[in-house]
């Protein structure tokens, strides 16, 4: 009985191979699935081409007296990754080492690298929901890397390869004999095995004349990555092709214009050449077109071929359909697989390194982990840029994502290449800030100091009906820099109030003037413990306070005002002043002249002695009348003492009143009238002399 075997092959596409045959011995079914078979197909010399391939499909039919049918179907071990689908991130890997990866991984591990060129790392590939068999195709086509299959006994291999030179010469086929109407016996196209190609064509059809491509590289953002290949209409046009620099853009445009013009002349035909297979290379003579008479490489054979079961040859047969394309064409597959555009953004984790809080570089860039990946470091992905509210050139809002924080992760043009943080989301382990939702009133910004900080800076808007706030927390140190003017307005009655419980208040106006008015109401300012320093350097300052009272208390320690240059006014349109020192000293020292004024009265009162010393001279000039009253002694001293009145003088004590004079004691007057109500004397220690123009004693 014989075996049937029907093939088909192409570059860059998994093989299928049918065979029908009668075993001598049945095996079971679920012994053949997924086990490597090798079918080895008669050639014209007596020898045999191997076929090997995974039996993905099993069938036992109908049975003969000797034996049943069996039906395998041979495919090759790379289709099995057709089978496993999955997410997984690639980094700084080319797209061979990739391909190796992840065969190697699956246990296959049957790869011949035939590469000429140069591939380089790409920093960020992501599989995201596709077979593995999906995604290294389509990242073979996108690198212009072709590949196909190598047999032998017992394995195949798969063969990548990016140049001509790799196609090896069809096995007894190197060179094809054309036959001008071939016929068999029964006036069918012969199927004798023979190095014969019949019912040749060629073929042209419309392709790409040039292909641009261009992209955006964030780190290089003036750069123009725009590059092109060849030229002419029609074009073809890739706006994200996914290079970075123009160098590699121009190789690119190169291989998808190379992926096009493949497609664009081939030659079909048909041949009962055994060896012919996708990747072999064939020259083809005695045709009257000096076009096909030419080196052409297989693209995709089709074929069918039956043979004895014992395996000899003299009865065999075999006829395949052919294309094949000019060998020295660099040929390029076209993608069979599209790219997975994402339809949505995902949510990751912010990943760094150990130990370390926040994770960044110089363009605020975070690394982060989709949920489905298992690292979670700072190896877990590429740089991935993070949007911002506002940016500008060295200007804008800025908030870094903190490791462990749960973010929205887009893609540029829905690309899995290009993750793009766009905001941040809470979770269970991460909640809000403010107990929700019996704070849903609450907006606002909420830090944490780092490192292994828990507490950090506020700003907390509550929007609570009448009970409205505004919150501003600085967990340290709060700096405002204002470059022109600054207005606070407190409309309502709920007042000002600035408490500092520990360390110094320092205000410095450098130059410009200072006006403090408070048209209605109380003014406080409380220092429990510290110092209190107000300088001007130049300029004025003035405190107005219309109405009201103006209090300061300094319960303990230091106050220094310092004035270097300019006035110092206070002005109190009404109300009262009053400056209470409970403990300590006050002092005042003024350096030139000193002038107080009061429109009304003034009053002072002192608990202990008041010395007064003067340098100069002392004036002290009164409207009205002058009282001194002491409940002591009322003592004047001076080098000499001088009393006048211009109307009248009056001295008088309601007990003894003496007059001495270590010299002499003279009394002049117009006249002279000395009265006692009871007794007087007058008397002298040693004579007493009485002169006058008339003298009457009586």
């Amino acid at each position: 009985m014989s075996t049937t075997l029907t093939g088909y092959e192409a570059l860059s596409r998994p093989f299928r191979y049918v065979l029908e045959y009668y075993p001598a011995e049945q095996p079971e079914l679920a012994a053949l699935i997924g086990k490597p078979y090798t079918v080895r197909l008669p050639m014209p010399d007596g020898s045999t081409r191997p076929l090997n391939g995974i039996v993905f499909r099993a069938e036992q039919g109908p049975s003969t007296v000797r034996s049943a049918r069996y039906t395998l179907e041979l495919r090759p071990w790379f289709l099995r990754l057709d089978q496993e689908r999955t997410c997984a991130v690639f980094q700084n890997m080319s797209v061979p080492e990739i391909v190796t990866k992840v065969c190697t991984d699956a246990g296959f591990g049957h790869i011949r690298n035939a590469l000429s060129s140069t591939y380089p790392a790409k920093e960020y590939t992501v599989r995201y929901g596709e077979t593995s068999f999906a995604f290294l195709s389509r990242l073979m086509a996108e690198a212009g890397i072709v590949y196909f299959f190598e047999h032998s006994g017992s394995a195949h291999t798969l063969v990548m390869a990016d140049s001509p030179d790799v196609f090896a010469d069809c096995p007894q086929g190197a060179t094809l004999e054309w036959l001008p109407d071939a016929q068999d016996k029964e006036g069918g196209p012969p199927t004798e095995p023979s190095a014969h190609v019949f019912e040749l064509s060629l073929s042209r059809q419309v392709a790409a004349a040039s292909c641009s491509v261009d992209d955006y590289n964030p780190l290089t953002p003036e750069t123009s990555l725009a590059a092109s290949a060849g030229e002419g209409f029609p074009c073809l046009g890739y706006p994200l092709a996914g290079h970075i620099d123009q160098q590699s853009g121009e190789g690119l445009a190169a291989i998808r214009l190379d992926a096009c013009e493949s497609e664009g002349f081939k030659l079909r035909g048909r041949s009962s050449c055994p060896g012919l297979s996708a990747g072999c290379a064939f020259a083809v003579k005695g045709h009257p077109d000096g076009q096909v008479n030419a080196r052409w490489v297989a693209t995709e054979v089709r074929f069918t071929a039956s043979f004895p079961g014992d395996g000899t040859a003299e009865t065999g047969r075999f006829l395949a359909d052919v294309s094949a394309v000019p060998a020295s064409a660099r040929y390029r597959p076209l993608p069979f697989f599209a790219r997975s555009r994402m339809s949505g953004p995902l949510t990751g984790v912010v990943t760094g390194k150990e130990g370390e809080e926040v994770w960044t570089d110089q363009h605020g860039r975070c690394k982060v982990r989709f949920h489905w990946q298992g690292a979670s470091d700072e190896t877990s992905s590429c740089w991935v840029r993070v949007a911002q509210p506002w940016t500008g050139n060295g200007y804008g809002a800025l908030f870094l994502p903190r490791i462990g924080q749960e973010v929205v992760i887009g893609f540029v043009g829905g690309d899995p290449d290009r993750p793009l943080v766009t905001g941040m989301v809470y979770n269970s382990g991460n909640p809000p800030p403010w107990a929700l939702p019996e704070h849903a009133a609450c907006s606002g910004l909420l830090t944490r100091s780092f490192p292994d900080g828990q507490a950090g800076n506020e700003l907390r808007f509550d929007d609570t009906k009448d009970a409205e706030l505004v919150y501003l927390h600085a967990q340290k140190t709060f700096s405002c820099d204002v470059e022109d003017a600054r207005t606070v307005t407190i409309i309502g009655e709920g007042g000002d109030a600035l408490t500092l419980e520990k360390s110094s208040r320092i205000t410095t106006l450098k130059e410009g003037n200072d006006a403090l008015t408070l048209e209605k109401g109380n003014r406080s300012v409380e220092l429990k413990e510290g110092d209190d320093a107000f300088t001007i350097e130049k300029g004025s300052r003035s405190a107005t306070l219309k109405e009201g009272d103006d209090a300061l208390s300094l319960e303990k320690g230091n106050r220094a005002v310092t004035l270097k240059e300019g006035n110092d006014l206070l002005v109190l349109e009404k109300g009262g002043r009053t400056v209470e020192l409970k403990d300590g000293d006050d002092g005042l020292k003024v350096k030139g002249k000193r002038h107080v004024e009061t429109g009304g009265d003034e009053e002072r009162k002192h608990g202990g002695n008041v010395v007064i010393n003067v340098k100069g001279d002392y004036t002290l000039k009164v409207s009205g009348n002058l009282t001194i009253e002491a409940g002591g002694t009322l003592a004047l001293k001076s080098a000499k003492a001088q009393f006048s009145a211009n109307q009248g003088m009056e001295i008088s004590s309601s007990a003894n009143l003496s007059v001495s004079a270590q010299a002499e004691l003279t009394q002049k007057a117009t006249m002279v009238d000395i009265k006692a109500n009871a007794k007087g004397t007058l008397s002298a220690g040693a004579m007493l002399e009485v002169k006058g123009g008339l003298v009457k004693i009586n």
